[in-house]
């Protein structure tokens, strides 16, 4: 009795379970599909497109001069206008010279003595070798003072190049500017002593023109030769800090010599008018310039793409409405699209959303509303 009772109570039970394992079931007996994932699709796009291509630059000077004094002393005096365009030749800084100038002067009076000397011992010279003529001295005394006016000679000439040496340092102490350009913050005042060959007390930059330098893939050098050997066909331009576009467009300056091994890159300097100086050595810019693409390349949206690894993977929307995943070629890149050499089609449905977590094969269905 007891047991047929745990049989009927056990029966009442299971049978809702039963009841409702077997409403969740189809008739085939599969468990109920994942709904397809609602995606936002864009079509693939082939043609030719012309499109901004943007490089991030250095502004740098053609020339840029450390001014660094020949002779130590204190700065007398200062010639200039910070900021100032300045011309070649022209007196920056005044060193004091005092002691110079009387190392000049003793110098130039031990060169008259040994002038003096050096005539008085010639002219026994002369005398001995009229002497020796006649006999009347012996070659022993004409030799002696031959070797005295050779000594005096040689002295002389080494006096000459003290007076060279006091007269260099004593034109040092004006330092004059070695180029033209524009002339910095200095870096000392009126009074300050400054060390020979060590003192940075200011810079001096020429600016016009300017030049502006990026890096470039290695794999683009052979595009930039020919950008430099077809100036007239590369407009670059430059986009200054603040958004705005400079007013002087730039040609190609030089492309440097070597890859950097480190970052696969070359190095390219653009050359720009800057006339009013409104661009200064160490600015951040862009430069820029319009470029077309070959016919038949292929354009889809960035948000489209999937790199992982070095590769570049995109989703497309099968016939049957299945998430398919092609590796596709870039061929270069703007703010909004990606150009493609090959791997997808003109016309194929590419997916622009929820790419980072669908997977090869699963459900889509195209949603009009998503952007």
């Amino acid at each position: 009795m007891k047991f047929t009772q745990r049989i009927k109570y056990f029966s009442l039970f299971t049978t809702p379970l039963l009841l409702w394992y077997s409403c969740g079931q189809k008739k085939d007996g599969n468990t109920t599909e994942k709904a397809p994932t609602a995606v936002s699709a864009s079509v693939v796009e082939s043609g030719e497109f012309s499109y901004t291509e943007d490089f991030p630059a250095k502004l740098v000077a053609n020339s840029e001069v450390s001014i660094v004094p020949d002779v130590s002393g204190y700065v007398k005096q200062i010639n200039f206008t910070e900021g100032a365009l300045i011309q070649k030749g022209q007196i920056l800084y005044t060193i004091d010279n005092s002691r110079y100038k009387a190392a000049y002067d003793q110098a130039v009076a031990n060169q008259r003595q040994s002038e003096a000397q050096f005539e008085f011992l010639k002219r026994d010279e002369n005398r001995y070798q009229s002497l020796l003529k006649n006999d009347a001295i012996s070659k022993q005394a004409y030799d002696n003072s031959r070797t005295a006016v050779r000594t005096a000679e040689a002295s002389l000439a080494a006096l000459k190049a003290v007076v060279n040496n006091a007269k260099t340092d004593l034109q040092y102490t004006q330092i004059r500017a070695s180029q033209s350009g524009t002339i910095g913050i200095s870096s000392v005042r009126v009074g300050d002593v400054v060390t020979g060959g060590q003192t940075i007390m200011n810079t001096l930059v020429r600016e016009d023109p300017i030049l502006a330098e990026f890096s470039v893939p290695e794999q683009r050098y052979m595009e930039f030769v020919q950008l430099k050997q077809q100036q007239s066909m590369a407009k670059l331009s430059l986009r200054l800090p603040d958004g705005n576009v400079y007013q002087e467009q730039g040609e190609i300056d030089i492309i440097d010599n070597k890859v950097d091994v480190s970052t696969g890159s070359i190095r390219v300097r653009v050359k720009f008018p800057n006339p009013n100086h409104i661009l200064k050595s160490g600015m951040n810019a862009v430069i820029f310039y319009q470029r077309t693409t070959d016919p038949g390349t292929l354009r889809i949206p960035l948000t489209s793409i999937k790199e992982t690894l070095g590769e570049t993977n995109v989703f497309i929307v099968s016939d049957s409405n299945k998430a398919v995943s092609k590796k596709i070629t870039p061929i270069n890149r703007t703010t909004e699209y990606l150009f493609v050499k090959d791997g997808i089609k003109a016309g194929d449905k590419i997916i622009t959303s929820n790419i980072q977590y669908l997977q090869a094969g699963e459900a889509v269905r195209i949603d009009s509303s998503k952007k």
